[in-house]
């Protein structure tokens, strides 16, 4: 979603200065979570990351001010990587305001080590335990 809102602005004649940069960092960091959660858990996995979009496009503060939100989501707000890339984006369209930028870009990027890591490490464990959960779901004859 941010390189198509990247694109368009572009081809719109609004290019703003480093609307790309933020594009291209969340993209690569939304895909690293969904491929992470993917590779590691499946369909489970899927799920997951459905659920986590779901929560981040409620809470991030794109739609409205975050203020406006359940007190469930100020609370996750802070956490969520869309809010940091929302950030980013904000202050490449509506201008600078000290190193609110760098912080809401580094804060983002934080996301992608994690999930790298956290792919490479669990990745093989997880898909052992998966695949024993199939063969124990199959055996079941439920599904």
């Amino acid at each position: 979603i941010p390189i198509l809102l990247g694109t368009q602005m572009v081809a719109k004649g609004l290019d703003f200065e480093n609307v790309t940069l933020v594009g291209v960092l969340a993209a690569v960091t939304f895909s690293n979570i969904g491929y992470t959660l993917t590779i590691c858990l499946g369909d489970v996995g899927k799920a997951i990351y459905i659920v986590f979009l779901i929560i981040q496009v409620a809470g991030a503060g794109g739609t409205f001010p975050v203020e406006l939100t359940p007190s469930f989501f100020n609370d996750l707000n802070p956490f969520m990587p869309f809010t940091h890339g929302i950030n980013a984006m904000r202050e490449c369209i509506g201008g600078f305001y000290g190193h609110n930028y760098v912080h809401s870009l580094m804060k983002m990027c934080v996301y992608f080590p994690i999930f790298l890591i956290f792919g490479t490490v669990f990745r093989k464990p997880l898909i052992r335990m998966m695949k024993f959960f199939h063969r124990k779901l199959d055996e079941t004859g439920i599904m």
